[in-house]
């Protein structure tokens, strides 16, 4: 009476307006009077004293849905339902309260990561005071168990002697070392149940969990049999592993998919253009290449290994190239990227010599001197000549490079954006840095040892500047019109995510103070035709403005100066 007649086709319409929970009896009481139960399982959303073949059959019912599934525990009940899921996740068992807190404090699985590394010092801080401790008990057992020895084996002598028997000496050196490890072991298990176990990777759990054997609760760590049947294990006790997984695993989705855009554009990039300098008779120089690959190396290893934000977003990643806000994306981004080589090139033969033009046209064979033949058999390599060609695609081509993995690295909301990701985030502005340089050739010295030409007039050096604007503000503005137009959510989702990371702009005040000055700085060098004196005068003032933040060391040595 006053309740709601079972109907298993209604179940999805009950769900709209309650959260269902059912029990392991109830479930299969359901199936038993309407099949079509299964078909909705999906709107359940607790399941509560489910036995192993009910574990099984729930999953087995989402995945015959077509849904993706992952199921975590710590027994043997739930090793049906780990073979079942997609993802299996393992628990260590005897952790129950991980995800509950002891009065007045907070549940280790909700603490922020600064409150867990705070939490997690001061329990090691505590583990390390009882094993201390637990040091100091046992060279007292030992001393104890000595004087303990050398008072029972003459005892023992004796007593062997009444008896008759021989070899007493031997006999009675053995009966005691045996009752003394006896007694050495028993108490060394008394220590290790007070401590929650016998290596450290109990103690580290024992840790992670907020167990500390305190209020009689006395942690016991142990791997759970689930660990048999599930490809994952968690050194947490805690279900927040799952949260973790998925995080991880959206994380390497975007890196794989971000890695394949990148791999394809600069490949046909490069592609390109050693096509275009081989058919002019021009190639690429060594100290070039050393420089890109050095400066562009730690870029690449931050692109590859970024790591996934604290904050799990609603959105779901786009999970192929073959996605529209995807592959028309890396057209068009190619498109823009061959245009502005096109370009340059053709402006570069505008302005060369007409013999220069010739030379490269095929027209006049150019000399060159070749080495002498080799007497160990090394093939003849016709020696690196610069020219304004390979000067201007060397450029460019860089430029592209960085416009490339600026551009593709996804960020939030599955990873930490770009201006979190400080090695690839300052290794690509140094390539930045250094191709305006050489560009304006703010010093002689550099574009000497990568061979580069000057150029002709500051309108070519402009020209072709504008060239590398528009390459690489080009290819961020398609791409992302492309996925504003394919996966709007997406977009959206990142840009909230990122504003709601930044810090506040009072924190923020000193680092646009920096790049102002930085810039202001390099300017005045430029006007003034490369001046030491600027950039004496600017290291000066920068100390000045921006002194280094002093240590704890230093604070203390300068409160006592002041108080000597």
């Amino acid at each position: 009476p006053g309740g709601v007649g079972f109907d298993a086709v209604g179940i999805k319409k009950l769900a709209k307006e309650y959260d269902l929970c059912v029990t392991g009896p109830s479930l299969q009481a359901a199936v038993d009077a309407d099949e079509r139960t299964w078909l909705s399982v999906g709107e359940i959303r607790i399941f509560a004293r489910m036995s192993p073949d009910d574990k099984e059959g729930v999953l087995r019912a989402l995945k015959q849905q077509g849904a993706h599934t992952l199921m975590c525990g710590d027994g043997a009940n739930d090793v049906g339902a780990l073979k079942q899921a997609h993802v299996g996740l393992a628990l260590l068992s005897g952790f129950g309260g991980a995800n509950t807190a002891k009065a007045g404090e907070k549940a280790t699985a909700e603490m922020t990561m600064t409150e867990k590394k705070e939490h997690i010092m001061a329990e090691a801080k505590k583990m390390a005071d009882k094993q201390k401790a637990m040091n100091e008990e046992v060279k007292k057992d030992k001393a104890e168990l000595q004087e303990w020895q050398k008072r029972r084996l003459p005892e023992i002598i004796a007593e062997m002697e009444r008896r008759g028997e021989s070899w007493v000496q031997f006999k009675a050196l053995k009966q005691t070392v045996s009752e003394m490890n006896a007694e050495m072991r028993r108490r060394q298990q008394e220590r290790q149940a007070k401590m929650g176990g016998n290596n450290a990777f109990t103690a580290h759990a024992a840790l992670l969990a907020g167990g500390d054997g305190e209020d009689g609760q006395v942690p016991m760590v142990k791997l759970g049999d689930a660990s048999v049947a599930a490809p994952f294990t968690s050194k947490l006790p805690s279900i927040r592993s799952c949260m973790d997984i998925v995080r991880q695993g959206r994380c390497t989705l975007v890196s794989t998919i971000q890695m394949q855009q990148v791999l394809a554009l600069n490949c046909l990039i490069s592609a390109y253009s050693l096509a275009a300098l081989y058919l002019d008779g021009v190639r690429m120089g060594e100290n070039q290449l050393i420089a890109t690959g050095l400066l562009l190396t730690t870029a690449s290893l931050a692109f590859s290994y970024a790591r996934p934000v604290e904050k799990l977003s609603p959105i779901r990643p786009i999970t192929t190239i073959f996605h529209p806000a995807i592959w028309v994306s890396i057209v068009g981004q190619l498109g823009m990227h061959l245009g502005c080589m096109m370009y340059a090139i053709y402006i570069t033969r505008q302005v060369v010599s007409d013999e220069e033009n010739a030379i490269l046209d095929g027209a006049i064979p150019e000399p060159i001197e070749l080495p002498p033949p080799s007497t160990d058999g090394e093939p003849i390599t016709i020696p690196f000549k610069p020219s304004l060609l390979n000067t201007v695609v060397f450029l460019i081509e860089t430029a592209q490079q960085v416009s490339v993995m600026a551009v593709n690295y996804k960020g939030r909301p599955f990873m930490l954006a770009s201006t979190e990701n400080r090695p690839m985030g300052y290794s690509l502005l140094a390539v930045c840095v250094g191709v305006f340089v050489c560009a304006f050739e703010v010093i002689p010295q550099f574009n000497e040892l990568l061979k580069l030409v000057p150029m002709p007039s500051d309108d070519f050096r402009y020209r072709i500047l504008m060239c590398l604007f528009a390459s690489v503000f080009g290819s961020h503005l398609w791409d992302r019109l492309c996925v504003a137009i394919f996966a709007p959510r997406l977009l959206w989702a990142g840009y909230k995510d990122a504003w709601d990371a930044m810090p506040p702009w009072k924190e923020q005040l000193p680092f646009i103070a920096k790049t102002v000055f930085v810039v202001t700085i390099g300017a005045l060098y430029y006007l003034s035709d490369q001046s030491l004196l600027v950039l004496f005068m600017g290291w000066g003032f920068w100390r000045k403005l921006f002194p280094s933040p002093q240590t704890e060391e230093q604070k203390a040595a300068a409160a006592a100066a002041a108080a000597g």
